[in-house]
């Protein structure tokens, strides 16, 4: 009894790293900001898109027994996909008027990582569009953590201290033609960074941290 106890616990701790597990939490993602809205007719646009969860065993590197950095894109991938649905009335109309609806694929991101995430640490991402070009919509993420110590430096964010950061680069193409569409038709609100001055200050994490927070 205790043996399969014990398996529980580790499949429920383990179970975003499971076959299918990815695939399910972005299917989710899509049918809840697209198909559930649309039939509650909640078209509510949200500024900042936030998504919680834990580190678990399998996200960690051994080495360092951290969260590995090359599984921080998997959380991304959701992030972006919400984000993004959550900025704009876009892909609702889009679906409500049965017309096709663009996809989004990543063009570049840009990582920095600032502290590591322990085993078994809740952590938190929030994510913004906070610039775009005629071609480019570019969303930045942060991952936070419980600020345990306190310190009130320029790596904090609502109180919890940032883990990192990161910078996607997206392009919408229609799926018939594979054309641009320009981010422009999404309608965002106007108070978005200019692209160079994002892409100027893209090493310099307080200044990254003070564009976040001005959207």
């Amino acid at each position: 009894m205790i043996k399969y106890i014990l398996i529980l616990i580790f499949t429920l701790i383990n179970y975003k790293y499971f076959p299918l597990v990815y695939t399910f939490r972005f299917t989710y993602i899509i049918i809840k900001n697209l198909y559930w809205k649309k039939f509650t007719k909640n078209t509510k646009i949200l500024i900042e898109s936030t998504r919680i969860t834990n580190c678990s065993l399998f996200e960690c590197d051994f080495f360092g027994f951290h969260k590995s950095n090359s599984t921080y894109f998997t959380e991304l991938d959701l992030c972006r996909t919400q984000c993004v649905l959550n900025s704009t009335n876009y892909f609702i109309n889009k679906l409500s008027n049965n017309e096709s609806i663009p996809f989004i694929p990543l063009a570049s991101i840009h990582n920095s990582f600032l502290k590591e995430i322990k085993p078994l640490q809740n952590y938190q991402m929030h994510s913004k569009i906070v610039s775009t070009s005629d071609k480019w919509l570019y969303v930045m993420t942060l991952f936070t953590i419980s600020n345990n110590t306190g310190n009130n430096n320029s790596y904090i964010y609502n109180n919890r201290r940032i883990a990192a950061i990161s910078i996607g680069k997206l392009i919408l193409k229609d799926k018939i033609n594979k054309s641009t569409i320009s981010p422009s038709v999404l309608q965002l609100n106007s108070n978005l960074s200019n692209e160079s001055e994002l892409l100027s200050v893209i090493d310099s994490i307080p200044d990254l941290i003070n564009i976040y927070k001005s959207i």
